[in-house]
């Protein structure tokens, strides 16, 4: 397992987690219910995605593509 990211923000922990699921990509999140009950107000406490080690890439380019603003009108 390796370490793809830190998040703080719910919404987009939960929009990652989509994302990595439809690439069939399955992710382990560690610290969620910490960061959650602290209400994201401690930033050293940040829930973080863990992936397998073989789908690292995949999962970065994933990571990448879900971070990237939306150009569309």
């Amino acid at each position: 397992m390796r370490e793809l990211t830190v998040v703080q923000d719910p919404v987009f922990l939960s929009y990652l987690m989509s994302c990595l699921r439809a690439e069939g990509i399955e992710a382990t999140v560690l610290d969620r219910h910490t960061s959650a009950a602290l209400g994201g107000a401690v930033s050293a406490i940040r829930a973080r995605v863990w992936v397998e080690a073989a789908r690292y890439d995949r999962a970065r380019w994933v990571l990448a593509t879900a971070s990237e603003p939306d150009d569309q009108p």
